[in-house]
């Protein structure tokens, strides 16, 4: 952090000894400002219980500070009462204050989904953008779980920008898909971390590595490369189903990731992984 501060400090007094030097020969001179400063509005809990009850109210006021011209918001989600905005495990929901009771049968920051998920997306091409500095030639690879449609709540869009999803309960805004990292990344490891491996074992689900291997691409859309992943450890001793996730994965994604030595060791699975390597390469 010293560096770095040291080296800013260096680049004004830079800027400014050359503005000195120059200020009668080149009159144009600039410091660029491409940065838009943060513009805030803080959000109480309890001076907006009743306020901000109705999602309608939320998305109208929100727009009004959009116009505005704020940027960012303070969203008050925990008081210093001990209750909580927002559905949580841990703390009970804060529904009266006073004499105030609301009824909310939704989660007070389910609303901000689009902008959950950008933070993440913003947080990845940042560390693209460091990683490249660095070394042009190296990769960024990231693990998520192979079941997009349970990422929405993390914050974790994982597909292409191009895959536009249906409206689903109005989870997802009109703009979700410009939330896309795919692109941002070299290599995806599909989180196929299912116990049944094929789809006739749990027909009725989306969770089986055979069907995460080959629907990846509905969301992906060749953006970056795909390695399928399974967690070893959901198969025991079961040679068959080691044999056949590893084939899977293998058959139909870029690549395979195998989680993890441990698993692998104390099932001794070695065997098993091989064999399914060696049928995808017969």
């Amino acid at each position: 952090m010293n560096s770095l501060i040291l080296l800013l400090m260096l680049s004004t007094a830079t800027v400014a000894s050359s503005k000195k030097d120059e200020v009668h020969t080149n009159t144009e001179f600039k410091i660029p400002i491409d940065v838009e400063k943060p513009i805030q509005m803080w959000i109480d809990a309890h001076a907006n219980l009743s306020r901000f009850s109705q999602k309608s109210s939320i998305t109208s006021y929100l727009r009004m500070m959009k116009e505005t011209g704020f940027n960012e918001v303070y969203v008050d989600v925990k008081p210093g009462i001990g209750y909580a905005l927002y559905n949580s495990d841990i703390l009970p929901a804060l529904t009266k204050w006073g004499d105030e009771t609301i009824e909310r049968d939704w989660d007070y920051l389910s609303y901000w989904i689009e902008f959950r998920t950008m933070t993440i997306t913003n947080f990845i091409t940042n560390i693209r953008s460091k990683v490249r500095s660095v070394n042009s030639d190296l990769e960024l690879h990231l693990w998520a779980s192979a079941d997009w449609r349970s990422r929405y709540s993390v914050g974790q869009n994982w597909a292409s920008k191009k895959y536009k999803p249906a409206g689903s309960h109005g989870i997802y805004t009109e703009t979700y898909s410009k939330t896309g990292f795919a692109d941002q990344i070299d290599v995806f490891s599909l989180g196929a971390y299912a116990d049944h491996v094929w789809i006739a074992e749990n027909p009725n689900s989306v969770w089986s590595v055979e069907n995460f291997v080959t629907t990846y691409s509905d969301f992906t859309m060749d953006d970056c490369d795909v390695y399928g992943s399974i967690a070893s450890y959901a198969y025991g001793n079961n040679t068959a189903d080691i044999s056949d996730a590893v084939y899977l994965c293998l058959k139909k994604t870029d690549g395979l990731m195998v989680f993890e030595i441990s698993h692998v060791i104390n099932n001794n699975q070695w065997s098993a992984i091989k064999d399914g390597i060696s049928r995808v390469y017969k």
